[in-house]
Order: C-alpha cells, then sequence, then structure tokens
C-alpha cells in the first residue's frame, strides 16, 4: 500500500472502472522513478507503485481504487473479458 494511506482509511479514495490509456515512467536524478498510468474515465495521471505499473496492460480494462485528491493508485483489479 501506498504512504498516502490515510484517504483509503478515511472513506475518501474512490472506485471506478476504466481502460487504461498510457504508462509513464518519470526519470529522477538520486531519488526513485516515479510511475504513472492514465485512464479514460480518470480526470489525469494516478501515481502508482512500480509492482502495479508492471502488471499494467495499455488497453485492458481495471477496476481501479484511487484518491483524487491525492492523485494515488492503490489498485488495478483486471476485468475479465467475455
Amino acid at each position: 500500500m501506498h504512504n498516502n494511506s490515510l484517504d483509503l482509511r478515511s472513506g475518501v479514495a474512490w472506485v471506478q472502472t476504466a481502460t487504461l490509456i498510457n504508462k509513464r515512467e518519470e526519470f529522477v536524478r538520486q531519488r526513485a522513478n516515479r510511475y504513472y498510468l492514465r485512464f479514460d474515465r480518470i480526470d489525469g495521471e494516478l501515481e502508482v507503485l512500480r509492482d502495479l505499473f508492471d502488471q499494467a496492460q495499455v488497453g485492458a480494462q481495471y477496476t481501479v481504487v484511487y484518491s483524487p485528491r491525492v492523485r494515488r493508485c492503490w489498485e488495478v483489479q483486471p476485468i475479465a473479458q467475455s
């Protein structure tokens, strides 16, 4: 879980189904890189941990748990295609 779990515990986290349309890795000198996902039904990019970034596939549909306030995503669960 991400360090900003206060939103998740306080009930501010949102859940949305959406299609992943872009992934972006930001290279930061002398610090850990940052990872971002962009979904079609969520405004702007969401910052994620590397393991979520690595697993996410552009074009796939997910259930996304995130904070609209701090723009962090804690969970992306693939939606089974029938």
